[in-house]
């Protein structure tokens, strides 16, 4: 009786080589989906990142300029300016500008001083004063985008615009 139990608990131990194959096969296919899945949360979430630098560096120089156009003694000259340049007159009497310069906002008054970063590039800088009374109002329009995006992602671009008053 012992001989028949031997054989049978012999006769019963390990896998097939069906049973291997396809547990092999399911767990192949459960790893390369594990692996797309990662991919594309990857790849979005780089898209996403691009997104967020470009809008807020465009946010960024948005407020900048109207911060320092805002508390402006005046714009000269108040109108559309077709070398992608806007100068004002601070209230100490001091002159500055903000242009583009090589795809680059830039505020030069004394020292210049770089509103966008430099891989990213801009394009369409406009600036269009309008007389008013009391006083000024600007719009300030631009385009900024990443021409060169890392990783698999494409290029992308966002327009950014503000009006502003002059309060002085």
């Amino acid at each position: 009786m012992a001989k028949i139990i031997k054989k049978k608990l012999q006769k019963h131990q390990g896998f097939t080589l069906i049973e291997v194959l396809v547990i092999t096969g399911l767990t192949a296919i459960i790893m390369l989906a594990t692996v797309s899945l990662f991919m594309t949360f990857l790849v979005n979430q780089g898209k996403i990142s691009q997104r967020q630098e470009l809008k807020n560096a465009g946010n960024n120089a948005l407020k900048q300029i109207t911060q320092v156009l805002r508390e402006a003694k005046e714009i000269n000259p108040c109108e559309a300016n077709l070398n992608n340049q806007i100068s004002f007159v601070d209230l100490n009497n001091q002159t500055g500008a903000f242009s583009l310069n090589g795809g680059v906002i830039s505020l030069n008054a004394g020292v210049p001083i770089n509103l966008t970063p430099d891989h990213l590039e801009v394009t369409g800088f406009s600036a269009n004063c309008y007389q008013g009374d009391p006083s000024q109002f600007i719009r300030v329009n631009f385009t900024l985008s990443n021409p060169n995006p890392s990783g698999l992602s494409e290029s992308d671009s966002q327009d950014f615009s503000t009006s502003i008053t002059l309060r002085n």
